[in-house]
């Protein structure tokens, strides 16, 4: 029972307030911890694309590459064919926001022959991505036999 002239919020109302609170907080936490997973998905795009090149020259019988060719912002890299005379960029990534090639990748190329295995003067290549953001680094890395490895 109340008194007349006593104000405040019933349970029920209490307990709406709530949850509604909270489904608001279960819709907001995905978008908010969007970011680390910005590292995650172009480190694996990068491996992914890797594979990519290196599959084509296998299927293609042509040398296909993969190139990291902007200081950014934003950074990218592209997968090339060589068609006989000159390098043929087949598609071009572009990194997402707060993600940067490091000093040592820029530059840098990893390129498949006709059996997949890479050509380059000093296997392994270490690819590195960093998220500027909070400081994390991860890497991918080519070996002399063409395999990627993403630790």
């Amino acid at each position: 029972m109340r008194e007349a002239g006593v104000r405040g919020y019933t349970l029920l109302q209490v307990i709406i307030v709530v949850a509604i609170m909270g489904i608001a907080v279960a819709l907001a936490l995905p978008v908010l911890n969007s970011k680390p997973a910005y590292l995650r998905a172009d480190l694996q795009d990068l491996s992914l694309n890797l594979q990519v090149a290196r599959e084509f020259g296998i299927s293609r019988s042509q040398h296909y590459r993969v190139r990291v060719f902007s200081s950014g912002p934003p950074y990218r890299y592209a997968i090339e064919g060589y068609n006989g005379t000159a390098w043929v960029t087949a598609r071009t990534i572009t990194l997402r926001t707060n993600i940067v090639f490091t000093g040592a990748t820029l530059g840098m190329t990893a390129e498949f022959d006709t059996r997949g295995l890479l050509v380059s003067t000093s296997p392994p290549l270490v690819f590195t991505l960093r998220d500027t953001a909070r400081n994390w680094t991860k890497t991918v890395t080519v070996n002399a036999v063409g395999m990627v490895d993403q630790p």
